[in-house]
């Protein structure tokens, strides 16, 4: 089916990563995937992390603002216009993917 699969902190541990890019590389790349199927993973940056997959993969990076004060302003920040358009945080972040 069309759905989503998140893998964490991949950085944690990448003894296993190699499979999963060979995994990705055979099953998931094959035309017999779902369109609307999405794996995401989220991972700091790792020397272990095989290019192969980051070559067939989109790249987001989230810098994170710099102090506690900054992170929580940013937070509250994205809250406020998410009310303001008369939608949750979580409707809105659903709309953006």
């Amino acid at each position: 089916s069309g759905g989503w699969v998140l893998l964490c902190n991949c950085h944690l541990d990448t003894s296993w990563i190699s499979v999963l890019d060979d995994f990705c590389e055979t099953s998931l790349c094959s035309h017999q995937t779902h369109r609307e199927f999405r794996l995401w993973l989220t991972c700091a940056p790792n020397d272990n992390i095989p290019t192969s997959l980051l070559q067939r993969s989109f790249k987001l990076a989230c810098l994170k603002p710099s102090g506690l004060r900054a992170h929580l302003l940013s937070m509250y920040r994205k809250m406020s216009e998410q009310e303001a358009l008369g939608g949750s945080v979580m409707a809105g972040m659903q709309k953006q993917l």
